[in-house]
């Protein structure tokens, strides 16, 4: 007989050595099981080996009617997620074929959602991927996420902005309004291949609606010269100017060789203008840092649809700019949603400064609890931190008791 839930469980505490309340702690931290009263269900039942016989005869669906191929922990890590998310109970889980088929399907969509993979309900080489991965290493996910927590600043009771960079999520938050005004947003980060999003603790200061966006030194002569030389309208038809001089109120000059040679060298800077070829879109918000990482809009609002967003040079791209314009201005006085939208609306920047500043905290957290539902989430770790924090960890001196 396929090994189920009650021996996946007794194997777990005989290879950790961990007595019943150990081992049932680290399940519930990877939604093995949900609550004492399940496990006992579990083990007296025997649940998972009369779901799987069940599903083995069930036709239709794309979730149940593959079960029989996949290994037993995959199995049941489906079906238990499916029943646990509908709150099945006792009886209920010796259902039918149908209720299988619905609650096999509705149970790994979760753990997709979950797990920070797209909800399709099939169970492609990503998903299956995740499904194998073992408990003892979801356990040390959340031990490194506790590490992590530990470097955070005091937060207080202040409004402040989070960004978990693995989870592609923002959050913002006043813990001292009397009112639940906090709001959240899915976001676009830096390429895991060479523009990675830093974490950092910064404090916002000022918002730009309808930004220019002042091309990056590294842009200019990798990617905006060669295009140049290949097409001599290239800046046109891109709305960017050859500018000299800081600030908004720079003068434009014209495309000439010794311009050119010019901003090759860096005496001169490279923008583009406001309007919908933009990329940072209808507005901007700005943390001072030396990495000069900040929040804006954009026009490839497609990009959201992806379940692995690290598409940027580095900066945070936010799915809902006028959301999070609005909390961020919600205490300055007269810009309402409808002027934050008129601003956006605008031809030329302008600039808004806040008269109190927020702090924005951009971390990485392969593990999490979610604000809202309170369910464990887990995330690739996309920029390889999590391998270097396990090493750091376990070659950390030992500390001898006094």
């Amino acid at each position: 007989m396929a090994a189920d839930t009650t021996e996946i469980y007794h194997r777990h505490r005989e290879e950790h050595r961990l007595d019943a309340e150990q081992c049932h702690t680290m399940c519930t931290a990877a939604r093995v099981v949900n609550s004492a009263e399940e496990s006992r269900m579990l083990n007296e039942l025997r649940v998972p080996a009369v779901i799987i016989s069940a599903s083995g005869m069930a036709t239709g669906g794309r979730v149940v009617h593959h079960l029989k191929a996949f290994a037993p922990d995959v199995r049941n890590s489906i079906l238990l997620a499916g029943f646990q998310a509908a709150g099945t109970r006792g009886a209920a889980l010796l259902g039918g074929a149908a209720e299988i088929k619905i609650h096999g399907e509705y149970g790994l969509k979760r753990f997709q959602t979950r797990h920070g993979l797209a909800a399709d309900g099939v169970v492609g080489p990503i998903t299956l991927a995740a499904l194998k991965v073992p408990l003892a290493h979801r356990v040390q996910l959340l031990e490194m996420a506790l590490e992590r927590l530990r470097w955070l600043p005091e937060l207080g009771t202040r409004p402040f902005i989070g960004i978990n960079i693995p989870m592609f999520r923002l959050w913002a938050w006043d813990p001292a309004a009397q009112a639940d005004t906090s709001i959240s947003m899915g976001v676009v980060v830096g390429r895991a291949l060479n523009t990675q999003t830093p974490v950092m603790a910064e404090e916002m200061r000022y918002l730009i609606f309808r930004p220019y966006w002042n091309l990056p030194r590294s842009i200019v002569p990798n990617e905006v010269l060669p295009a140049l030389a290949r097409d001599p309208g290239y800046l046109q038809r891109h709305d960017m100017e050859i500018v000299r001089g800081g600030g908004n109120d720079a003068k434009p000059v014209a495309a000439s060789t010794e311009n050119l040679a010019a901003l090759r060298a860096g005496s001169l800077r490279l923008r583009q203008r406001p309007g919908p070829k933009n990329p940072l879109g209808r507005v901007k918000f700005i943390f001072p840092n030396a990495a000069n990482i900040y929040l804006h809009d954009t026009p490839a609002t497609q990009l959201f649809g992806r379940a692995r967003r690290d598409f940027s040079h580095g900066c945070v791209r936010v799915e809902d700019p006028v959301a999070l314009a609005q909390w961020v201005l919600q205490h300055e006085n007269g810009l309402t949603r409808e002027r934050v939208e008129a601003a956006m609306a605008g031809t030329s920047p302008r600039r808004v400064e806040l008269t109190r500043a927020f702090r924005v905290v951009l971390f990485y957290m392969t593990s999490m609890v979610m604000p809202v539902d309170q369910a464990l989430q887990f995330a690739d770790d996309i920029y390889g931190h999590d391998t270097r924090l396990a090493r750091a960890l376990a070659n950390r001196p030992v500390m001898k008791a006094l």
